[in-house]
């Protein structure tokens, strides 16, 4: 459900400015997602990537991953259900120091747009409340889980995808290519992710529509280191980068710049 919110906030998938926006509210809404919060943080990710203390979406501390995250993953994300929903209802009751950020907020308390987090929170939690009470009156309890709550359930490929962007590599990297990962997949995952397993592209050109990654992808890959060879691929890939950190926090995977490149 994120991957159309963020699409939608790049404005590619429309040439309509208010198309973009419109639906991007819509699956704001489905997947819980605070518009204000997100296209705020995503702008700052784009601009600094993974530079801790301004990235806030990307941490790149040593993974730690167990077989209870991977458990809840396969079947309803606990730990997405608690992250997104406590800030939320927070908000509703009056709190203005909820932050969809709890390591690092995001916003100042004195910076305007919190307010306008908040009330997107409002508006979201208000909107799901009355779909429930129209689902419960008319007895299509099914309907909870489809329609309100989705975006939680069977998150592996969403967090798998997400993890071959930026996982593993050089906090303090200046270059994109040090920093974000492109990986190979099949036309059904490229589909499904709306064509973000090109992502060392997308963040070199951020304002190439994602039906255009391939071709850009083609056009840089002199330039590029070479991509992970497939999703189950560069999830070992992160694995063992996940084994060495655990032995050695400070190791960071650097990726092999074409000879080009070193010349």
């Amino acid at each position: 459900m994120e991957v159309p919110v963020h699409e939608l906030g790049h404005g590619t998938p429309f040439r309509s400015r208010k198309l973009n926006s419109f639906f991007n509210k819509v699956f704001c809404f489905i997947s819980w997602s605070n518009g204000v919060h997100y296209h705020t943080s995503h702008r700052m990710h784009h601009l600094y990537t993974c530079n801790q203390g301004i990235d806030y979406e990307i941490v790149l501390t040593p993974m730690k991953k167990n077989s209870v995250w991977v458990f809840y993953r396969f079947i309803f994300d606990l730990e997405k259900f608690i992250h997104r929903m406590k800030p939320n209802i927070m908000h509703v009751f009056g709190s203005t120091k909820a932050d969809f950020f709890h390591w690092n907020e995001l916003f100042s308390r004195d910076d305007p747009r919190r307010e306008k987090m908040i009330l997107w929170s409002r508006l979201t939690c208000l909107g799901h409340g009355l779909l429930i009470a129209a689902f419960i009156y008319t007895q299509q309890y099914i309907l909870i889980l489809i329609v309100n709550f989705p975006t939680f359930f069977a998150t592996w490929l969403m967090h798998g995808c997400g993890m071959l962007q930026h996982e593993g590599l050089n906090p303090k990297a200046q270059d994109w290519r040090e920093n974000t990962y492109s990986f190979r997949t099949g036309p059904l995952i490229g589909y499904l992710y709306w064509q973000m397993q090109y992502h060392l592209e997308h963040h070199t050109y951020a304002a190439v529509p994602f039906y255009n990654l391939k071709k850009l992808h083609r056009l840089m890959a002199p330039h590029a280191p070479a991509p992970l060879r497939g999703y189950f691929s560069g999830l070992m890939h992160l694995y063992k980068i996940m084994l060495r950190q655990n032995k050695d926090p400070s190791y960071y995977y650097i990726p092999e710049l074409p000879a080009l490149e070193r010349t």
